[in-house]
């Protein structure tokens, strides 16, 4: 369902976000932030994630996040499952990412050491 039209920068057009003096580091940790909202607190994930899923725009330094496609939710237990892989890599200990994988049924158990 469309409820407005949303002129915007294609995520993926680097030169025009550029040359719009859009601070693309900034840009980069927001789009991460928002993506990690709706997976990790919100429960919803998209299927196809790509630069042309997304547009930004420099109103005040706001970003919109355009769906197109499929997409899903994510319930509590897989949530926070998610989360402990992904703090297993940001801290670097990667034995706790393979521990989460099998304590949550993603590896078969006879597969361990």
């Amino acid at each position: 369902m469309t409820l407005a039209w949303v002129d915007g920068i294609p995520m993926g057009d680097t030169a025009a976000i550029e040359a719009a003096g859009i601070d693309t580091e900034d840009l980069g940790k927001r789009v991460l932030k928002m993506f990690l909202n709706h997976a990790l607190r919100d429960g919803f994930f998209h299927a196809d994630m790509h630069q042309g899923q997304s547009a930004g725009w420099t109103l005040g330094r706001d970003h919109c996040r355009l769906i197109f496609g499929i997409m899903g939710r994510i319930d509590a237990y897989t949530r926070r499952v998610y989360a402990e892989i992904l703090m297993g890599f940001i801290r670097k200990d990667y034995r706790r990412v393979a521990e989460v994988h099998f304590e949550a049924g993603y590896v078969p158990a006879d597969r361990g050491h």
